[in-house]
Protein backbone atom coordinates (compact mmCIF):
# COMPACT_ATOMS: atom_id res chain seq x y z
CA UNK A 1 0.00 0.00 0.00
CA UNK A 2 1.30 3.45 -0.88
CA UNK A 3 0.71 6.72 0.88
CA UNK A 4 -1.07 8.19 -2.13
CA UNK A 5 -4.71 7.68 -3.00
CA UNK A 6 -7.94 7.97 -1.03
CA UNK A 7 -7.65 9.99 2.17
CA UNK A 8 -11.18 9.64 3.57
CA UNK A 9 -12.71 6.18 3.81
CA UNK A 10 -16.16 5.22 5.04
CA UNK A 11 -16.10 1.70 6.48
CA UNK A 12 -19.19 -0.53 6.69
CA UNK A 13 -19.28 -3.95 8.32
CA UNK A 14 -22.56 -5.77 8.99
CA UNK A 15 -21.23 -9.29 8.48
CA UNK A 16 -21.76 -10.38 12.08
CA UNK A 17 -24.59 -12.83 12.77
CA UNK A 18 -26.53 -14.02 15.80
CA UNK A 19 -27.41 -12.27 19.05
CA UNK A 20 -23.78 -11.27 19.63
CA UNK A 21 -23.46 -9.62 16.20
CA UNK A 22 -22.12 -6.09 16.01
CA UNK A 23 -22.45 -3.82 12.98
CA UNK A 24 -19.87 -1.10 12.41
CA UNK A 25 -19.82 2.23 10.60
CA UNK A 26 -16.61 4.24 10.74
CA UNK A 27 -14.78 7.21 9.25
CA UNK A 28 -11.10 6.43 8.67
CA UNK A 29 -8.39 8.79 7.47
CA UNK A 30 -5.46 7.50 5.44
CA UNK A 31 -2.26 9.51 5.62
CA UNK A 32 1.28 8.43 4.82
CA UNK A 33 0.17 4.87 4.25
CA UNK A 34 -1.40 4.61 7.71
CA UNK A 35 -5.09 4.37 8.58
CA UNK A 36 -6.35 6.33 11.59
CA UNK A 37 -9.83 6.12 13.07
CA UNK A 38 -11.64 9.46 12.94
CA UNK A 39 -15.05 8.42 14.29
CA UNK A 40 -17.14 5.27 14.56
CA UNK A 41 -20.48 3.91 15.69
CA UNK A 42 -21.44 0.32 16.54
CA UNK A 43 -24.81 -1.43 16.79
CA UNK A 44 -25.05 -4.60 18.87
CA UNK A 45 -27.47 -7.49 18.45
CA UNK A 46 -29.80 -8.67 15.72
CA UNK A 47 -31.35 -6.09 13.44
CA UNK A 48 -28.35 -3.78 13.42
CA UNK A 49 -28.25 -3.79 9.63
CA UNK A 50 -31.61 -2.03 9.59
CA UNK A 51 -30.04 0.96 11.33
CA UNK A 52 -27.01 1.29 9.05
CA UNK A 53 -28.35 4.08 6.85
CA UNK A 54 -29.48 6.49 9.62
CA UNK A 55 -26.39 5.61 11.66
CA UNK A 56 -24.14 6.43 8.72
CA UNK A 57 -25.87 9.76 8.17
CA UNK A 58 -25.48 10.60 11.86
CA UNK A 59 -21.82 9.57 11.88
CA UNK A 60 -20.96 11.69 8.84
CA UNK A 61 -22.65 14.64 10.54
CA UNK A 62 -20.69 14.15 13.77
CA UNK A 63 -17.46 13.70 11.83
CA UNK A 64 -18.21 16.88 9.84
CA UNK A 65 -17.73 14.92 6.62
CA UNK A 66 -20.09 15.83 3.78
CA UNK A 67 -20.96 12.61 1.96
CA UNK A 68 -19.31 13.98 -1.16
CA UNK A 69 -16.00 14.26 0.71
CA UNK A 70 -15.69 10.48 1.08
CA UNK A 71 -13.02 9.13 -1.27
CA UNK A 72 -13.59 5.38 -0.90
CA UNK A 73 -16.25 3.10 0.55
CA UNK A 74 -14.75 0.03 2.24
CA UNK A 75 -17.26 -2.72 2.97
CA UNK A 76 -16.98 -6.27 4.31
CA UNK A 77 -18.48 -8.69 1.79
CA UNK A 78 -18.55 -11.80 3.99
CA UNK A 79 -18.76 -14.50 4.94
CA UNK A 80 -21.50 -13.61 7.38
CA UNK A 81 -25.07 -12.53 7.88
CA UNK A 82 -27.20 -12.85 4.75
CA UNK A 83 -29.25 -9.75 5.65
CA UNK A 84 -26.32 -7.76 6.97
CA UNK A 85 -24.20 -8.25 3.87
CA UNK A 86 -27.02 -7.26 1.55
CA UNK A 87 -27.90 -4.19 3.63
CA UNK A 88 -24.34 -2.88 3.96
CA UNK A 89 -23.47 -3.46 0.30
CA UNK A 90 -26.72 -1.90 -0.90
CA UNK A 91 -25.96 1.15 1.24
CA UNK A 92 -22.39 1.32 -0.04
CA UNK A 93 -23.44 1.16 -3.68
CA UNK A 94 -26.17 3.71 -3.07
CA UNK A 95 -23.66 6.11 -1.54
CA UNK A 96 -21.32 5.46 -4.46
CA UNK A 97 -24.00 6.56 -6.91
CA UNK A 98 -24.47 9.80 -5.01
CA UNK A 99 -20.83 10.60 -4.28
CA UNK A 100 -18.84 9.00 -7.11
CA UNK A 101 -16.60 7.24 -4.57
CA UNK A 102 -15.57 3.68 -5.49
CA UNK A 103 -16.83 0.72 -3.47
CA UNK A 104 -14.15 -1.79 -2.47
CA UNK A 105 -15.13 -5.07 -0.84
CA UNK A 106 -12.96 -7.23 1.42
CA UNK A 107 -13.60 -10.48 3.25
CA UNK A 108 -13.31 -10.83 7.02
CA UNK A 109 -10.16 -12.89 6.54
CA UNK A 110 -8.58 -10.34 4.21
CA UNK A 111 -9.19 -7.63 6.78
CA UNK A 112 -7.61 -9.73 9.55
CA UNK A 113 -4.81 -11.26 7.47
CA UNK A 114 -2.03 -8.76 8.21
CA UNK A 115 -2.67 -8.74 11.96
CA UNK A 116 -2.97 -12.52 12.13
CA UNK A 117 0.23 -13.03 10.13
CA UNK A 118 2.14 -10.66 12.41
CA UNK A 119 0.83 -12.38 15.54
CA UNK A 120 1.64 -15.81 14.12
CA UNK A 121 5.23 -14.72 13.44
CA UNK A 122 5.53 -13.37 16.98
CA UNK A 123 4.38 -16.70 18.38
CA UNK A 124 6.51 -18.83 16.10
CA UNK A 125 3.59 -20.26 14.13
CA UNK A 126 3.72 -20.95 10.41
CA UNK A 127 0.09 -20.37 9.48
CA UNK A 128 -2.91 -18.31 10.49
CA UNK A 129 -6.56 -18.55 9.50
CA UNK A 130 -9.85 -16.83 10.28
CA UNK A 131 -12.83 -18.92 11.48
CA UNK A 132 -16.39 -17.67 11.03
CA UNK A 133 -19.52 -19.36 12.31
CA UNK A 134 -21.73 -21.25 9.88
CA UNK A 135 -24.89 -23.24 10.34
CA UNK A 136 -25.55 -26.97 10.62
CA UNK A 137 -22.40 -27.96 12.47
CA UNK A 138 -20.01 -26.27 10.07
CA UNK A 139 -17.47 -23.48 10.07
CA UNK A 140 -16.16 -21.14 7.37
CA UNK A 141 -12.37 -20.85 7.17
CA UNK A 142 -11.18 -17.65 5.50
CA UNK A 143 -7.51 -17.84 4.54
CA UNK A 144 -6.82 -14.30 3.32
CA UNK A 145 -9.86 -14.25 1.05
CA UNK A 146 -9.95 -17.95 0.14
CA UNK A 147 -13.09 -19.12 1.93
CA UNK A 148 -14.10 -22.75 2.39
CA UNK A 149 -16.85 -24.45 4.40
CA UNK A 150 -16.11 -27.47 6.60
CA UNK A 151 -18.03 -29.81 8.83
CA UNK A 152 -16.60 -29.26 12.29
CA UNK A 153 -16.67 -33.00 12.98
CA UNK A 154 -14.59 -33.69 9.85
CA UNK A 155 -11.74 -31.26 10.52
CA UNK A 156 -8.43 -33.10 10.90
CA UNK A 157 -5.58 -31.98 13.19
CA UNK A 158 -2.62 -30.42 11.40
CA UNK A 159 1.01 -31.25 12.11
CA UNK A 160 1.57 -27.69 13.30
CA UNK A 161 -1.61 -26.14 14.74
CA UNK A 162 -2.54 -22.80 13.15
CA UNK A 163 -3.12 -19.51 14.85
CA UNK A 164 -6.85 -18.94 14.55
CA UNK A 165 -8.75 -15.70 14.81
CA UNK A 166 -12.28 -14.73 13.89
CA UNK A 167 -15.67 -14.91 15.57
CA UNK A 168 -15.85 -18.72 15.68
CA UNK A 169 -12.29 -19.48 16.78
CA UNK A 170 -12.97 -19.82 20.51
CA UNK A 171 -16.08 -21.95 20.03
CA UNK A 172 -14.30 -24.20 17.54
CA UNK A 173 -11.34 -24.64 19.90
CA UNK A 174 -13.69 -25.58 22.74
CA UNK A 175 -15.64 -28.06 20.61
CA UNK A 176 -12.56 -29.64 19.04
CA UNK A 177 -9.68 -29.40 21.56
CA UNK A 178 -7.92 -32.19 19.66
CA UNK A 179 -7.19 -29.74 16.84
CA UNK A 180 -4.72 -27.91 19.08
CA UNK A 181 -5.87 -24.53 17.84
CA UNK A 182 -3.84 -21.56 19.08
CA UNK A 183 -6.30 -18.75 19.69
CA UNK A 184 -5.52 -15.29 18.36
CA UNK A 185 -6.34 -12.12 20.22
CA UNK A 186 -8.27 -10.92 17.16
CA UNK A 187 -11.92 -11.95 17.08
CA UNK A 188 -13.02 -9.45 14.45
CA UNK A 189 -11.37 -6.80 12.28
CA UNK A 190 -11.55 -3.21 13.40
CA UNK A 191 -12.27 -0.27 11.12
CA UNK A 192 -8.60 0.41 10.46
CA UNK A 193 -7.97 -3.19 9.39
CA UNK A 194 -10.92 -3.13 7.00
CA UNK A 195 -9.81 0.21 5.55
CA UNK A 196 -6.22 -0.98 5.11
CA UNK A 197 -7.32 -4.15 3.30
CA UNK A 198 -9.61 -2.11 1.04
CA UNK A 199 -6.73 0.20 0.18
CA UNK A 200 -4.51 -2.77 -0.64
CA UNK A 201 -7.18 -3.99 -3.07
CA UNK A 202 -7.68 -0.48 -4.45
CA UNK A 203 -3.92 -0.20 -5.15
CA UNK A 204 -3.74 -3.67 -6.71
CA UNK A 205 -1.89 -5.42 -3.87
CA UNK A 206 -4.85 -7.79 -3.46
CA UNK A 207 -6.48 -9.55 -6.43
CA UNK A 208 -9.70 -7.99 -7.74
CA UNK A 209 -12.96 -8.90 -6.05
CA UNK A 210 -16.40 -7.64 -6.97
CA UNK A 211 -18.13 -5.70 -4.20
CA UNK A 212 -20.95 -8.22 -3.91
CA UNK A 213 -22.08 -10.44 -1.01
CA UNK A 214 -19.85 -13.47 -0.58
CA UNK A 215 -22.18 -16.43 -0.08
CA UNK A 216 -20.19 -19.61 0.44
CA UNK A 217 -23.29 -21.82 0.43
CA UNK A 218 -25.64 -22.11 -2.54
CA UNK A 219 -29.00 -20.38 -2.27
CA UNK A 220 -31.59 -22.38 -0.35
CA UNK A 221 -34.55 -20.96 -2.29
CA UNK A 222 -35.63 -23.11 -5.22
CA UNK A 223 -37.84 -22.41 -8.20
CA UNK A 224 -41.29 -24.03 -8.06
CA UNK A 225 -41.45 -27.39 -9.85
CA UNK A 226 -43.96 -25.95 -12.29
CA UNK A 227 -41.88 -22.85 -12.98
CA UNK A 228 -42.65 -19.23 -12.25
CA UNK A 229 -46.12 -17.84 -12.73
CA UNK A 230 -46.64 -15.76 -15.89
CA UNK A 231 -46.49 -12.01 -15.64
CA UNK A 232 -49.96 -10.45 -15.01
CA UNK A 233 -51.64 -8.93 -18.04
Amino acid sequence: MTGSGPARLLVLDASGSGDSAESLVACVVQSGGQCALHAERRISGRGGAEELAPLTAALLHVAAWPATSVDLLAVVVGPGSFTGLRASLALAHGLALGTGAPVVGVTVGEALATALAAEAAERGLKRSVCAIAARRGRVFLDDNGHVTAHMIADLAPEGTPPLMGGSAAAALSAERPDLGIVLSRYGAPDAGMIAAAALRRHHGALPPRMALPLYVDPAEAKLPAGGLRPMPL
